[in-house]
């Protein structure tokens, strides 16, 4: 597959201002539409089916400015380690999201103890030499 497979879908070129690129988008929609589609053999509607779908996949990425430029620079791959939380053109498997960060009942638990232990229990990571709450336990 070609760097420029979207554009070609479109028969649109690279530089090609939104709004030629939005008239061939509806010029072929119209032409594949299933809708369209009624006088013909099961295997010319598979094929609309398709072109069709191609046609969809292409107008996604190209109307949308930010999807576009990343196409542009990087490609299917750089959508599709954009859509995964990756930085487009990166090749480690770090991502740029908060996915592997502990939750919040983690952290708080790291902290303060564990959720729903006895009041006079000590906490276990951050307060070891003294419990900042020691004043509100009861004595």
């Amino acid at each position: 597959m070609s760097d420029t497979e979207y554009y070609d879908a479109l028969g649109a070129q690279k530089g090609e201002d939104a709004d030629s690129i939005k008239k061939k988008y509806r010029k072929l929609a119209m032409k594949s539409h299933p809708d369209q589609q009624h006088d013909k053999t099961d295997a010319e509607k598979a094929e609309a089916a398709k072109k069709m779908a191609q046609i969809n996949a292409a107008w996604e990425v190209l109307q949308d400015p930010v999807k576009r430029n990343i196409y542009d620079q990087y490609g299917k791959a750089g959508l599709e380690q954009a859509a995964a939380g990756q930085k487009p053109g990166s090749t480690s498997g770090a991502t740029n999201s908060f996915r592997d960060a502990p939750s919040f009942t983690e952290t708080f638990e790291q902290g303060l103890g564990k959720v729903g232990q006895k009041p006079d229990a000590k906490p276990t990571m951050a307060f070891k030499k003294r419990d900042p709450f020691a004043a509100f336990r009861p004595k």
